[in-house]
């Protein structure tokens, strides 16, 4: 995709900014919207998270991805995230997006990793979201503390591992359906019967794809196209039909 088809972006939230790409596509507008959110110590341009923004372009819908507080480009302190926080990233860019005349109501959300457990949760409190796409994504965290695998990161303050302790799915699933399930059967750092608790606790419609021998970042390019070509069918299934 050409650059005449991309905007970046800069969300006020509170004392920090906030940035993002809004990916478009070439039909005219208005357009349904993904919001696409990162993982953890990743960014709005991890080639992935870019790649799935340009697919979703290509396909008819547009996609933003940004970058959460402290990440890449985004201000404010890295070590002051919690979990609280990053919900309120979310919301400050889908709010961001409501106002945008080209754009239609009733978002999808995409996460990897963290971003899908942020996505689960905004739409089990939210409500108003099409359809959450997850990949690799924790269910819980309640086992996890500094120096864990995948959350060490110098720096980072007790009040984020304790955030990240109390959060709690259990009652925000039910609430969310017309929801699609990625993750690889060898994810070393989510264990694969998280995902299968989370597509246990929503409601219908949804569907689990379990990625044969996958690891968390979906390394082997085949596992990748997989999940790409998994997400852009169930979003143009889902997405749309919301919004007929």
């Amino acid at each position: 995709m050409n650059d005449q088809h991309l905007e970046k972006i800069s969300i006020r939230l509170k004392t920090r900014t906030i940035a993002a790409v809004l990916h478009l596509p070439a039909q005219p507008p208005p357009w349904p919207l993904a919001v696409i959110s990162h993982g953890l110590f990743s960014s709005k341009d991890s080639p992935k998270l870019t790649e799935l923004a340009r697919l979703s372009a290509l396909a008819g819908w547009a996609a933003i991805r940004y970058d959460h507080m402290g990440c890449n480009e985004s201000t404010g302190n890295l070590r002051e995230t919690t979990f609280e926080s990053r919900m309120e990233d979310l919301s400050a860019v889908i709010g961001s997006a409501g106002e945008d005349g080209r754009i239609s109501d009733g978002p999808a959300l995409v996460g990897s990793s963290m971003g899908g457990t942020i996505s689960l949760a905004y739409s089990g409190t939210a409500g108003g979201i099409s359809t959450v796409v997850t990949w690799a994504t924790p269910f819980t965290f309640k086992s996890l503390r500094s120096g864990a695998p995948g959350l060490d990161h110098p720096g980072m303050a007790d009040s984020f591992y304790a955030s990240l302790n109390q959060v709690d799915l259990t009652s925000l699933l039910p609430r969310v359906n017309n929801a699609l399930v990625i993750h690889g059967s060898d994810d070393e750092l989510v264990p694969v019967d998280q995902a299968r608790h989370i597509f246990e606790a929503l409601t219908q419609p949804k569907k689990l794809v379990i990625i044969d021998q996958g690891d968390h970042r979906f390394t082997r390019r085949t596992d990748l196209d997989q999940v790409f070509n998994q997400t852009i069918e169930w979003l143009n299934e889902h997405l749309r039909g919301s919004l007929i």
